[in-house]
């Protein structure tokens, strides 16, 4: 509690964003989506980096969201263009499509630790999950 209070948070020392996963990567990670599974892969990066169990945290999204690609909704609003014409505004704006098909959560994998540490978790992370 000490360190939350003394804003002495945990560092991101990986961050896997969807776009740059593999499929390969991606259905790993999903292998590591429960609780168990998660935990383990928390104690082979604490024990490659030699660092306490408890200086480790891994989070991401749950097996199914990795793995099925979820969009933002697909609502769609209409505008009147230039030529008097009605038309989906993602027909207009490349900003507005962008966003409506962009990944919902932008990343697959984070893996946080003290700051002290950050080096050999990365280092550690990145080797246990052939990264």
């Amino acid at each position: 509690m000490r360190c939350v209070q003394n804003r002495l948070l945990y560092k991101k020392a990986v961050a896997v964003l969807s776009t740059e996963a593999s499929d390969d990567l991606i259905e790993t990670l999903a292998g590591y989506s429960s609780y168990q599974k998660r935990q383990e892969l928390e104690q082979a990066i604490a024990e490659r980096a030699n660092v306490p169990l408890w200086k480790v945290a891994a989070e991401m999204p749950s097996a199914s969201t990795l793995l099925s690609k979820i969009k933002i909704g697909k609502t769609d609003v209409s505008i009147l263009d230039a030529d008097g014409k009605v038309r989906p505004l993602t027909r207009s704006s490349p900003i507005a499509k962008a966003l409506q098909s962009r990944d919902a959560f932008g990343w697959s994998l984070v893996v946080s630790c003290p700051a002290a540490d950050r080096e050999a978790v990365a280092t550690a992370a990145k080797r246990v999950l052939s990264l």
